[in-house]
């Protein structure tokens, strides 16, 4: 985990048998705040785990896009297109 500068932030059992079955785990900074480990056995074997994220939220980006207007379309012109083209002829089986 070192190599890639992550930590794990539980520090106690997330099972009823021990253990730390459930992570958190996340790069070295910023680390969540609040991690708690809830009590085991209420819903299940294993315990709640929870904490709070602190989340950069940079600035939006924006992209310029074109977009064809497909409701205009004429269908029967486009499958007529499509049908005489090389895409939909058949291809000739290779001779071995």
């Amino acid at each position: 985990m070192a190599t890639f500068d992550i930590v794990h932030h539980v520090n106690a059992p997330t099972h009823r048998c021990g253990g730390t079955l459930d992570l958190v785990i996340t790069f070295a900074d910023p680390a969540p705040d609040e991690v708690s480990v809830d009590p085991f056995g209420i819903f299940s074997d294993h315990a709640l785990v929870t904490c709070r994220l602190l989340e950069n939220v940079g600035q939006a980006t924006t992209a310029e896009r074109l977009v064809r207007g497909w409701r205009r379309v004429d269908h029967t012109v486009l499958r007529h297109i499509l049908e005489d083209s090389p895409l939909c002829q058949p291809v000739p089986a290779p001779r071995c």
